[in-house]
């Protein structure tokens, strides 16, 4: 899903004063979700945040139930200042549950833009 983002118009003013559109190019650089949800969780994950980053994925897979069982865990994490073993295991299945999910309904670009935030 790949979304212009906007187009550089050139006007020219000719010898009595007047403007002319010259050209209409559209950009090259085109918006894709799955690189900017790269960036985001590189950060998250090189910050040692990986709680966060298991939210963010289930929110990019619109996965509801996941969404609020990892906001639980991070919560948690958040309030222990640590993760238990228990809610570690936990958290990381849900993420490679997400990612199988996400190899099947996106595209290998995107799929590998996705998991190599992890």
């Amino acid at each position: 899903m790949q979304k212009l983002m906007h187009r550089k118009i050139t006007i020219k003013r000719n010898k009595d004063n007047n403007m002319k559109l010259v050209d209409l190019i559209p950009l090259k650089e085109m918006y894709n979700p799955a690189d900017a949800f790269n960036k985001k969780v590189s950060r998250m994950t090189d910050n040692n945040d990986h709680s966060s980053a298991a939210v963010e994925l289930a929110i990019y897979m619109d996965d509801k139930d996941a969404v609020h069982k990892l906001q639980q865990i991070k919560k948690q994490h958040d309030k222990d200042g640590s993760i238990s073993p228990e809610a570690a295991k936990k958290r990381s299945k849900m993420v490679d549950d997400l990612l199988k999910q996400a190899k099947k309904s996106l595209t290998n670009k995107d799929y590998t833009l996705l998991s190599n935030s992890f």
